[in-house]
This record gives C-alpha cells, sequence and structure tokens, in this order.
C-alpha cells in the first residue's frame, strides 16, 4: 500500500503510479495491455493506453472506477470508527462546505 509518507516523499503523481504498479503486480495473471484512464505513464512496464475519459469510453475502465470508489467508501466508513469527528462515513473523503468553513 501505498501511504501518506510515501506521497509526501515521491508527490501525489508518483505516488498513484506507484500504487498503480502495486496492484498489477498482485494480480493472480500477467496483464497483456493496460487500459489507465487518461494518465500515460512512460515508466510503465506494461504496454498500455492511455484513454482521455476513459470511464466514459471502456467497460473495464468504468468497471474498475466503480470498484475503486465502492472500496473507498468502505474504507472511508471504516475509519469513521477509529477518527471519530471527521465524518468520513459521511462525505467518504469528498470536500464538503464544512471543510471550506472549518
Amino acid at each position: 500500500m501505498v501511504g501518506s509518507e510515501d506521497i509526501d516523499q515521491m508527490g501525489i503523481g508518483h505516488a498513484a503510479f506507484a500504487a498503480m504498479l502495486l496492484a498489477v503486480r498482485k494480480l493472480d495473471v500477467e496483464p497483456g495491455h493496460l487500459l489507465l484512464d487518461f494518465v500515460h505513464v512512460k515508466e510503465c512496464p506494461y504496454t498500455h493506453d492511455a484513454i482521455v475519459k476513459g470511464d466514459s469510453r471502456s467497460y473495464s475502465i468504468a468497471a474498475a472506477s466503480n470498484v475503486a470508489k465502492v472500496t473507498r467508501d468502505k474504507i472511508m466508513v471504516e475509519a469513521d470508527d477509529f477518527y471519530p469527528g471527521y465524518n468520513f462515513a459521511q462525505h467518504k473523503g469528498y470536500p464538503t462546505k464544512a471543510h471550506f468553513t472549518g
């Protein structure tokens, strides 16, 4: 897993790429080709297509996006128990008016 320390050290873009590579390497099968939602990565060791608005142009990317969102939402709801007062179960990481006025 890529954590906040990794993001601080390498920046959000490189950390997101590192997280993607970790996820791909944990697959039970070797991918023949990756479909990425807009992000072209020169250092990617796999052949890939970076598709602008990929989640609206590819069923595979749209499905992966939905799985990621549901997973993230579940993690945020669980985090709400450990960090009371942050309302993670309600906003699930999305910015709210309370964040800007807080």
